[in-house]
């Protein structure tokens, strides 16, 4: 539900910008599960919960994720 705009479920644009990051590493369930789980990246804050208002720090958590998940 997180690509979905709640008034009008179009797909929000910011979404895709930070499943680029993390696509190559995590399955749709797995992309779908860290951004519903609290990252420590983020101050204990959901990237679904954030999205909107610090995007660039959602990336940067993403990319630290990715950057970890490869070893």
């Amino acid at each position: 539900m997180v690509q979905f705009e709640v008034v009008d479920w179009s797909l929000r644009p910011h979404f895709f910008q930070v499943v680029t990051e993390l696509d190559d590493d995590l399955d749709a369930w797995e992309v779908a599960v860290w951004f519903a789980s609290k990252n420590v990246w983020l101050d204990g804050e959901r990237p679904a919960d954030v999205l909107d208002t610090d995007l660039a720090s959602v990336i940067q958590a993403a990319r630290v994720d990715r950057f970890i998940s490869r070893g």
